[in-house]
């Protein structure tokens, strides 16, 4: 058997490694090219990449809409926001990955538990707000109670076979003057959920003046 040098083998097993990591870093810039390619063709349907909601911009154009054939129409609507209770405490507790997967598992539920019309998006990083078309305080104090009250639903499972349960919390508000806008309507929306949040007795139907529009207090 020849002798081979020994400056030879260390050539080989160099280029070995070269090849191996010219080719990580290929794979990396793929993935990362096509990551990037996924968040664009997203934004440009006006989807959130997270939840697979309408993002923020196209759920306020898309409810902007709604409000004012209502507005025409003489049509009763409703603003629901939802959100996950103490959100950052459980992601402090189980990280970021587990509370991915709470909102994933929020959004699923806020458009499995809704009809086909209603609007469903991503409010903010912690929010999904809903548009609900044609029901008035009451009907649409019943979905939210609905939503809450999916107890099996509001799990999810880490890849660790940890399991996380979460409770939500939210604020209604309905559509009451032609000047009402959606904007008008979050904010009174808004409203209602942190006075949820101070209450605690917190009645089941209960009306809030306050601006224009005019809030129902929700709760878990």
């Amino acid at each position: 058997m020849p002798n081979v040098p020994v400056s030879f083998v260390w050539f080989l097993a160099a280029s070995g490694w070269v090849v191996a990591v010219l080719a990580l870093i290929a794979w990396y810039f793929e993935r990362t090219r096509h990551k990037t390619f996924i968040v664009k063709q997203a934004r440009r349907a006006g989807l959130d990449v997270q939840t697979g909601l309408s993002s923020r911009d196209r759920f306020l154009a898309d409810a902007g809409a709604s409000i004012n054939r209502a507005q025409r129409t003489h049509s009763s609507i409703c603003v629901l926001l939802v959100c996950v209770e103490k959100l950052e405490q459980l992601e402090q507790g189980y990280g970021p990955l587990a509370r991915d997967m709470v909102l994933r598992q929020l959004a699923t539920l806020c458009r499995t538990n809704v009809r086909d019309f209603d609007i469903v998006g991503r409010f903010s990083p912690s929010e999904v707000a809903l548009v609900l078309m044609d029901i008035d305080l009451p009907g649409a104090h019943v979905v939210a109670n609905r939503l809450v009250n999916r107890k099996p639903a509001q799990m999810v499972t880490l890849p660790d076979a940890r399991v996380i349960n979460f409770s939500l919390e939210w604020g209604l508000a309905q559509l009451r003057s032609e000047a009402d806008t959606i904007e008008d309507l979050m904010l009174a929306a808004d409203a209602d959920l942190v006075a949820c949040r101070n209450r605690k007795n917190r009645p089941e139907l209960q009306v809030i003046a306050g601006g224009k529009a005019v809030g129902v207090v929700g709760g878990i």
